[in-house]
């Protein structure tokens, strides 16, 4: 059985206004696949409501645990390591000192972003797939 659709007069969020975009899309107005309620504060609380999807919810990755949640911070911190370790590498190539204080900053916005960047890379290989 269907349950009874939520009307949003007010933002949740904010409490602000909202747009109501229902009967614009029924008009074809915009896009089916716009939300059905937004708030009106697009800048600061951008609070959206999507439609209800009648699709499945989609089942797990093969090979991607679906129990409980595992540690991440010995996988991130290993990651962190050989990332920083990658920088490091990158500095020296480009003929900069990584043990040099004025090459700290670059060492650390290196090391996050080659981490950053690899775990996306593992989370969604096919994202990166040539």
């Amino acid at each position: 059985m269907n349950e009874p659709e939520t009307v949003f007069t007010a933002c949740p969020k904010c409490n602000g206004p909202v747009w109501d975009n229902r009967q614009r899309k029924a008009l074809g107005e915009i896009k089916a696949t716009a939300p059905d309620f937004k708030c009106r504060d697009a800048t600061v609380c951008r609070w959206i409501q999507w439609p209800k999807s009648d699709r499945p919810t989609p089942k797990p990755m093969p090979g991607v645990d679906s129990g409980p949640a595992a540690d991440p911070w010995p996988t991130i911190h290993a990651l962190y390591g050989r990332c920083e370790h990658e920088a490091t590498k990158t500095l020296a190539l480009a003929g900069q000192d990584p043990k040099d204080e004025a090459n700290l900053l670059l060492l650390a916005v290196l090391t996050g972003s080659y981490t950053l960047l690899l775990a996306s890379v593992m989370r969604h290989p096919e994202r990166f797939a040539s």
